[in-house]
């Protein structure tokens, strides 16, 4: 299967790789043994939900540094679904964050338009990225 720009022989979607196996071997694509390989039960056991183990302990410690940017929405949650009524917030052991947002200071923001689009956002990727730099391109949703 495809995944991201590669092919994976790992990935399988179930019963659907298993008909698929049978399909491509009847078809002679593949060889009885390759099916073989695909043919097994798949027994669901069950499933849990990462937003309900919490729920199971009586303390929570060592939560992200995000939360002094929460939302009163999400703090609302804290508070009603997860019954966290206090907090204390201490420095980061990783000492204080050294990256800066320079802004639209030209560097950084670039807006085109239409006719230079493309061209523009290839050339300023290649200029970040022979500095080794990462790179993030956000389009407007349509």
């Amino acid at each position: 299967y495809k995944d991201q720009d590669k092919i994976s022989f790992d990935i399988s979607y179930g019963y659907q790789t298993l008909f698929s196996y049978y399909k491509a071997n009847s078809e002679g694509s593949i060889s009885a043994k390759s099916l073989d390989s695909k043919k097994y039960l798949i027994i669901d056991c069950g499933g849990y939900s990462f937003a309900k183990i919490p729920k199971l302990y009586d303390h929570i410690l060592g939560v992200s540094g995000t939360l002094r940017t929460l939302s009163p929405t999400e703090k609302g949650i804290l508070k009603n679904v997860y019954n966290i009524r206090k907090g204390t917030v201490s420095k980061s052991v990783y000492g204080d964050n050294a990256l800066t947002f320079h802004g639209n200071n030209g560097e950084y923001v670039v807006i085109e338009s239409d006719v230079s689009h493309f061209p523009r956002i290839t050339t300023e990727i290649s200029k970040y990225h022979n500095k080794q730099r990462p790179v993030l391109i956000f389009f407007e949703s349509t």
